[in-house]
């Protein structure tokens, strides 16, 4: 029992942290970790809010290309970028959202218009031949070669 309790001569037990400082420190450390920890996570957050929303603004300058009429190359890649974008639109928040389905909206009508005036154009421009080609494309021929609409 004597060599347990040793005595502490030249006062050095004085020296070394209590039990109870070192589970206060280690609890401070630990609150401090969860802080830094904490604000590395919102940071993280605000950094693809960020990411998200300058993502929407390209898409919607790249909208406005769309309706140049002496960049109708452009037509195809906002066509392609809109709709990746639409695909992962639950990834937005609802606000962003909002505006990717304002800007998937108004290029699906410029599509539908596309093909519209394009339907009529071809409509007025093609000959006799070509109407009777087209009609005739979709019918079926009989074994005894007659022709079904």
């Amino acid at each position: 029992e004597e060599e347990e309790e040793e005595e502490d001569i030249f006062g050095l037990d004085s020296l070394l942290p209590s039990k109870r400082k070192q589970e206060e420190e280690a609890r401070k450390m630990a609150a401090m970790a969860a802080r830094a920890e904490a604000r590395a996570a919102a940071k993280a957050a605000a950094l693809l809010d960020q990411r998200r929303d300058a993502l929407i603004r390209a898409v919607e300058e790249a909208f406005g290309f769309y309706n140049v009429t002496t960049k109708n190359w452009t037509r195809v890649p906002v066509d392609m970028l809109v709709a990746k974008v639409h695909e992962v639109r639950a990834k937005f928040a609802p606000g962003q959202r909002d505006r990717l389905q304002k800007v998937y909206n108004r290029v699906k009508e410029q599509q539908t218009r596309r093909r519209q005036v394009a339907q009529q154009e071809a409509a007025r421009d093609r000959s006799a031949f070509e109407t009777a080609q087209s009609k005739y494309a979709g019918m079926d021929i009989s074994i005894r070669k007659a022709v079904a609409g």
